[in-house]
């Protein structure tokens, strides 16, 4: 009768087990705990101009992680305008090393005396972090954009529906270094319509793993990219620190 029960309380554990195994890799809705909050700094050195984003620009992002629950917010200053921009992403975790979910983005452009625009994006979300060494990410959705003239006599507004995406590849071949590259339809502080285009490519190194780290971004931009004629409008260097609190 022992060797039965502890067959019986034994089997019990392994079917519990597996079970708890099962759905651990199926899928994670959410992760308590004490969110991660990072500040990122960024300097921005404009070499090639356009009418939205000349000269120097200094930005702030505070960025807060819970794994499947992920947002930030930022404040950026250039060419005497001024960016906001909000977003907030929900994407359950399968099989260990699969996000996928929802996301909505806000973001304001405020040009004193001349306009203020107003973008809202609702996108799908999908992350694959294969290993180690390769991320790859991507959104797909829908960009909402109302514009207002100020310096016409007469109130002016302009509204604009198109669809936005954003690809990334993010290699960490080192345990202190991480090599991206992108392809977007817009950038965290520009929301063009979507004959424009955005590649970046930059890199990040962990000064004090886990705590400090700087890198460098190249972004480019370009007009009518779907035309056998492209046009490059602007292009970038950002110089960033981000330090996790």
């Amino acid at each position: 009768m022992k060797r039965v029960l502890s067959v019986l309380i034994i089997l019990m554990n392994v079917v519990a087990f597996s079970t708890a195994e099962i759905n651990k890799q199926i899928v994670n809705f959410f992760t308590p705990g004490i969110p991660e909050i990072s500040l990122k700094q960024n300097i921005q050195l404009n070499l090639v101009e356009d009418s939205k984003e000349a000269g120097l620009g200094v930005s702030t992002v505070v960025l807060f992680d819970l794994k499947e629950l992920q947002g930030d917010l930022g404040f950026n200053y250039t060419n005497k305008q001024l960016d906001f921009t909000s977003q907030i992403i929900y994407w359950p975790t399968f099989f260990e090393f699969i996000n996928f979910g929802v996301g909505v983005t806000y973001h304001l452009c405020d040009y004193p005396k001349i306009f203020i625009e107003q973008d809202f994006l609702a996108d799908v979300y999908l992350k694959m972090q294969v290993n180690q060494y390769f991320m790859f990410w991507l959104r797909y959705g829908y960009l909402y954009k109302n514009t207002k003239i100020k310096d016409l006599p007469v109130k002016f507004k302009m509204q604009e529906e198109c669809m936005n995406f954003n690809v990334n590849l993010t290699v960490t071949p080192f345990d202190l270094w991480s090599f991206y590259f992108s392809f977007d339809s817009n950038s965290y502080f520009n929301y063009p319509n979507f004959l424009t285009v955005f590649f970046n490519t930059g890199a990040e190194y962990g000064i004090m793993p886990e705590k400090f780290s700087v890198g460098i971004d190249v972004c480019t931009k370009w007009y009518d990219f779907v035309v056998v004629v492209q046009n490059l409008s602007q292009m970038n260097v950002k110089l960033f620190g981000k330090y996790k609190i």
